[in-house]
């Protein structure tokens, strides 16, 4: 299984699950420019989800695979489970208070998380989530624990006996360029600009110590992401929506990271360009095609092992595709 699922590859399904999540659970407002009466009841929902997600790994990002670093490219498919239990509250048109929380069950562990919204007139989104996560390890793939610097590797904690915990601070607004066009089914277009700060630590982690927990390397501290989406609703029965989405990230103290892991360079930030097609069937199954594009550190060594990344030095950036994915999902 190391040789099948280095940590790189885990990294980048774990940001396909993320934006699948998100794009399905938050879809763009359909009454944008509505004026109807808003319904000022609770909206009470319970939802569970089952996603097949279907991977295919360009070279780019096998380059650092024990066995299939010359392959053109490899494919699997995940399956992941997840069960959501919305609240929603409308106090006229001008204020919508909702909350969500939920449990995902993948191929990188268990994920629990809650979230509360503030959203004005549909258009401004003000949200506070807790998250805590615990991954399992495949064999000498690790998923969850802390780096030893000297070993060159990571610690193998044990499942449910350390989990990353935090808080995500986060704001989107949406703008309905739809309005300012000529009104027609083909003129349905939003751009939604948004931006996050997420501190999150590690149970089993001293301050400084860079750890992994189930998707990306951290380091106790602080991480911001912005950037935003054009979303073009297409006025098809079953090809409903296309969108570009374009993010910076990193974290936002190099600091938080011990002085071992400067030559990493900790305050990088990553660009990823996404662009996405997405379909549904009825209302229970919906699927969505994926591409992530993205620039990223690039080392001195290029031929080092997928756990020696932290000690690699930096000297320049790579651009290349990261993931190609189709992922299926049937909600019951």
């Amino acid at each position: 299984m190391t040789n099948a699922l280095p940590k790189k590859r885990a990294i980048f399904l774990a940001v396909a699950l993320a934006v699948f999540s998100s794009v399905f659970a938050d879809e763009p407002p359909k009454n944008a420019d509505s004026t109807d009466i808003q319904d000022t009841s609770f909206r009470v929902s319970q939802e569970n989800t089952y996603s097949i997600l279907n991977v295919i790994l360009p070279q780019h990002s096998l380059r650092n695979s024990k066995t299939l670093h010359n392959w053109p490219f490899f494919a699997f498919s995940l399956p992941s489970v997840s069960s959501t239990f919305k609240l929603e509250k409308d106090f006229g048109k001008m204020l919508t208070i909702g909350s969500n929380s939920a449990g995902d069950l993948s191929f990188l562990g268990l994920s629990l998380h809650s979230q509360l919204d503030l959203k004005l007139v549909k258009l401004l989104t003000l949200g506070v989530k807790g998250t805590m996560t615990s991954a399992w390890n495949y064999w000498e793939t690790t998923l969850m624990g802390v780096y030893n610097p000297g070993k060159k590797k990571y610690r193998q904690d044990t499942f449910l006996t350390q989990f990353s915990y935090g808080v995500n601070y986060n704001a989107k607004v949406t703008i309905p360029i739809m309005a300012f066009l000529p009104k027609s089914k083909w003129t349905k277009v939003l751009l939604n600009a948004s931006g996050s700060l997420d501190y999150t630590a590690y149970t089993g982690a001293e301050d400084k110590e860079a750890w992994i927990a189930g998707s990306e390397i951290r380091a106790n501290g602080y991480k911001m992401q912005y950037g935003g989406s054009l979303i073009y609703i297409l006025p098809f029965k079953h090809w409903y929506m296309a969108m570009v989405s374009a993010g910076v990230s990193g974290f936002l103290h190099d600091s938080d990271f011990d002085n071992v892991y400067a030559d990493y360079d900790p305050s990088f930030k990553t660009i990823s360009i996404t662009p996405m097609a997405m379909f549904k069937l009825n209302e229970n199954w919906k699927g969505i095609f994926i591409t992530i594009i993205s620039r990223d550190r690039d080392f001195e060594d290029g031929e080092y092992k997928y756990d020696q990344e932290l000690m690699q030095k930096r000297n320049g950036t790579i651009w290349g595709p990261r993931i190609i994915a189709f992922i299926a999902s049937r909600k019951f």
